[in-house]
């Protein structure tokens, strides 16, 4: 869902985009790319929005 939803600009976020598991034994949806933040959080001015696209992703399989 996360790749579905994700802007595309060039399309290396979305492509980016993967599960890994965590210390837990919990999974993360993680991005690797190094503007993933800037593109999930946004930034204070109107030029950058956030899409929060992972974190959408999250709460929609959680129901």
């Amino acid at each position: 869902m996360a790749k579905a939803n994700a802007p595309v600009e060039t399309g290396r976020y979305r492509d980016s985009i993967h599960a890994e598991d965590g210390p837990d034994g919990s999974v993360l949806i993680v991005s690797d790319v190094e503007y993933a933040a800037v593109i999930e959080l946004g930034t204070r001015d109107a030029n950058r929005p956030a899409h929060h696209t992972i974190a959408n992703a999250l709460d929609a399989a959680r129901g």
